[in-house]
């Protein structure tokens, strides 16, 4: 198989989500640390035609897009676990759940980030996303409910599309101590009291990230 690259801004949950999905499928790559303050991303430019992270080169095959680069995956690395499956049913609830995560339950993520990088805080704001982020959070609480996975007993592209994104409800200390912005993104951006399936299902998923 050619080696595998990653450009990646590492903060970023859809990055986040490439790098669990390689861990997960035991391939070997190499990263390429993007800085935040790098806005023309000629190199990314140059191998792939556009400047958006994640972008994978798969030897001389650039491919970016999230959702994309896990397909990808799926498809040169068909081992367990399976991002999306081949079963029409199942393809199809991967995908619904791949589509709430950037719909809806995304649009309500970025408010946070959106005011810190504006500048501009609204706590008010905020605790109403927190609160949309509650009840969002009752529905994966419920899917969990006997199984470690949104659709069963192995990780697939569902989880990944979603769980970066909580992460940033219940960061850690020590990841927030690394960057401003997560710090600030900790103090604002609350789960709330219980949720343990949500929060044992968020350690799981993460625990490939690094």
């Amino acid at each position: 198989m050619a080696a595998l690259r990653l450009f990646e801004l590492r903060p970023s949950p859809n990055n986040m989500k490439v790098r669990i999905a390689l861990r997960l499928k035991g391939l070997d790559f190499e990263t390429v640390d993007v800085p935040f303050e790098d806005m023309e991303r000629a190199e990314i430019v140059r191998l792939s035609g556009q400047p958006l992270t994640p972008m994978l080169m798969d030897g001389e095959r650039a491919v970016w897009d999230s959702a994309a680069i896990l397909r990808h995956l799926d498809t040169i690395a068909p081992q367990e676990p399976v991002l999306y499956g081949t079963e029409h049913e199942r393809h199809h609830a991967v995908e619904v759940w791949e589509s709430w995560a950037r719909g809806e339950f995304y649009e309500n993520f970025k408010i946070i980030p959106g005011m810190l990088f504006r500048g501009a805080v609204d706590r008010e704001a905020a605790a109403r996303s927190n609160a949309t982020l509650r009840e969002h959070s009752a529905r994966i609480e419920e899917a969990l409910d006997g199984q470690d996975y949104l659709l069963g007993d192995a990780p697939t592209a569902a989880d990944l599309s979603l769980a970066p994104l909580a992460f940033y409800s219940m960061v850690p200390d020590n990841y927030a101590a690394t960057n401003p912005l997560v710090k600030s993104m900790q103090e604002l951006m609350v789960l709330g009291e219980g949720r343990e399936r949500t929060r044992a299902w968020v350690g799981r998923i993460m625990a490939n990230w690094n």
